[in-house]
């Protein structure tokens, strides 16, 4: 569902006084990622974003031999986004933009793919179980964007 135009580049913010971070090393690596940067960046409710700036410890699955260890890594969600909620409450929120096909087991009939595919969601659900952890311990929420929300976004 990618519009082509956009895979990967720097990003270059209209309301660069918004971004956490450095406004010079804004980097999408998806038009998906790109698409939410610039709705992150125009939306007058967005306080304040930032892409990849914050680091998760977990323990990443990795394929030994014959079995699976876990090693330590560190893991960067794509946003960090506070907000002004219609409540009037302002809402911090990480978010990792993936595919929805990645946020699932593998339905693939081919073994290869799938034992691919299935290990790519192990690893990502490592991922956000241990940004969820952490999340829920600084009072801050977690979600999945999927195409199904990017591409809901004005």
């Amino acid at each position: 569902m990618s519009d082509g135009k956009y895979r990967s580049g720097k990003y270059h913010p209209r309301y660069p006084d918004k971004y956490l971070g450095d406004i010079n090393n804004i980097t999408y690596r998806s038009s998906w990622e790109f698409r939410a940067f610039s709705f992150l960046d125009g939306n007058k409710n967005v306080l304040t974003w930032g892409s990849e700036i914050i680091p998760i410890p977990y323990q990443k699955p990795v394929i030994m031999g014959n079995g699976v260890s876990l090693r330590p890594a560190r893991y960067f969600p794509d946003l960090y986004v506070e907000y002004l909620h219609v409540s009037g409450a302002i809402i911090k929120e990480l978010i990792e933009i993936k595919p929805l096909k990645q946020t699932k087991k593998s339905r693939s009939r081919k073994t290869s793919v799938k034992l691919q595919e299935d290990f790519t969601f192990v690893v990502n659900k490592c991922k956000w179980e241990a940004a969820k952890a952490w999340c829920d311990h600084h009072g801050i929420g977690f979600r999945l964007a999927t195409e199904n929300e990017i591409f809901k976004m004005r």
